[in-house]
């Protein structure tokens, strides 16, 4: 079943209620380590080339004012040797072609920018499409259906009411077992 993620490069928007739950994106640049706790198993870091101070990017941002083919394959070879997940190329659907090239035998993800609510650029399907823009969701972020949802995939998140009620139930029956000797 395809999901949805939101990116913007305004950091604040990300805890706003159209993010909440589903795969979140910003830039290597503009992240905190506070954010990587705060959307812990949602945030997918970007790398422009503009610097990547907490060391977690995974998508190489390749368009023409940003990393070149070279760059971003010097990345996404780079992640592999270090085994970050998910080492993925981010470019437009006239791109892809020349980029998937470039990659030809390095292990990577597909995220395709279309922004006109093409789903299925050039007839195929890559891990991720980013589809609508700010101007057809009305505030100041993408849109992108996942494909592949095991792709950065979302972990569960922690209820520390139940972690809290197994603890206490384990002290329990480690005193109980004492109490028998």
């Amino acid at each position: 079943m395809p999901d949805l993620m939101l990116d913007t490069d305004n950091p604040a928007l990300l805890s706003s209620p159209p993010f909440a739950g589903c795969r979140v994106a910003t830039y290597a640049d503009l992240v905190t380590p506070a954010m990587l706790t705060e959307y812990l198993g949602r945030l997918i870091v970007i790398d422009r080339g503009r610097g990547d101070p907490t060391n977690t990017a995974t998508v190489a941002d390749i368009e023409p004012t940003l990393l070149t083919v070279a760059q971003g394959v010097a990345k996404i070879k780079q992640w592999n040797a270090e085994h970050r997940p998910f080492p993925t190329a981010y470019c437009d659907r006239n791109d892809w072609p020349a980029v998937d090239t470039a990659l030809a035998g390095i292990a990577h993800h597909d995220w395709i920018t279309t922004l006109d609510g093409t789903i299925l650029p050039n007839g195929q399907r890559p891990a991720v499409v980013q589809a609508w823009g700010e101007a057809a969701i009305g505030f100041h972020a993408d849109l992108s259906i996942v494909w592949d949802t095991t792709w950065h995939p979302i972990r569960p998140a922690v209820d520390w009411a139940r972690v809290n009620q197994l603890a206490s139930l384990g002290s329990q029956v480690v005193h109980v077992a004492q109490s028998l000797r």
